[in-house]
Order: C-alpha cells, then sequence, then structure tokens
C-alpha cells in the first residue's frame, strides 16, 4: 500500500505532478494518484481520500 496518494482534480495537474513524484522516487516513498474531480464525482474523491 502506497504511503502517500496523490489525488489531482484533473488532468491537466499531471505536469503539476511530475516534480512531486520525482521527489518521493527520490527517496523511496512509495506512491500513487489519481485524477478525479470533487465537483464532478465527489463520492469518487472522497472515496480515495479516506482509502488507506
Amino acid at each position: 500500500m502506497p504511503l502517500v496518494r496523490i489525488i489531482l482534480g484533473s488532468k491537466s495537474d499531471l505536469e503539476i505532478c511530475k516534480p512531486i513524484t520525482a521527489v518521493l522516487d527520490d527517496f523511496g516513498v512509495e506512491h500513487d494518484f489519481h485524477v478525479s474531480s470533487a465537483h464532478r464525482n465527489p463520492d469518487n474523491t472522497a472515496m480515495l481520500a479516506k482509502k488507506r
């Protein structure tokens, strides 16, 4: 299970995520990321935020 979950609001945020994931990789921190709009799909976004 990843230690860090990154939730992006849209695919256009993927470029912003690249440096973040690079730092996590450098430190060996397991992570994942998902694209989920809190406005378009609030239940899915809430589930991703709560999921451990």
